[in-house]
């Protein structure tokens, strides 16, 4: 069987192959055919090429909208933060030149800490002298305390 359909194949390609010598017609009739025949590829190519083309293209518009708007949103995100920083910064520099004005204020805390210092040191006294108060009134109660054994009353 394939053999038969070759041999109808080839006879054809043959006969499409031959063109009469006397006719000028069917030589214009086979330019039409393979004219018709290449608009025919082209146009199914076309189509074939629009179903590609015409999605990316969609896409590619929507994507590139969509990179605008981010581009956007990143200007002006970064323009807010450069005038909060700049609003930061003018207080810091007010912060730093009260800072300065304290001056006064460490010179103080100065006096008050050596003034506490010594406080420390006259109170550590006073508790060694307790101390030394307790041993003694400890003392001083024991001795009470064997005179009042040794009267008879």
């Amino acid at each position: 069987m394939t053999n038969q359909k070759d041999t109808e194949k080839s006879e054809r390609r043959t006969k499409a192959n031959v063109t009469p010598i006397s006719g000028g017609s069917s030589q214009s009739e086979n330019a039409d055919h393979h004219m018709d025949r290449l608009a025919t590829a082209f146009e199914s190519s076309a189509h074939r090429w629009e179903l590609m083309v015409y999605p990316s293209l969609f896409a590619f518009i929507i994507l590139a909208s969509y990179g605008f708007f981010l581009i956007y949103s990143l200007t002006t995100d970064i323009a807010t933060m450069s005038r909060n920083i700049s609003q930061m910064t003018v207080v810091i520099d007010k912060m730093s030149s009260e800072m300065n004005n304290l001056t006064p204020m460490r010179k103080s805390m100065d006096h008050m800490s050596t003034d506490i210092r010594a406080m420390t040191i006259n109170a550590d006294g006073m508790r060694r002298d307790i101390g030394y108060m307790g041993r003694e009134i400890g003392s001083m109660n024991h001795n009470v305390g064997r005179m009042s054994n040794a009267m008879p009353w």
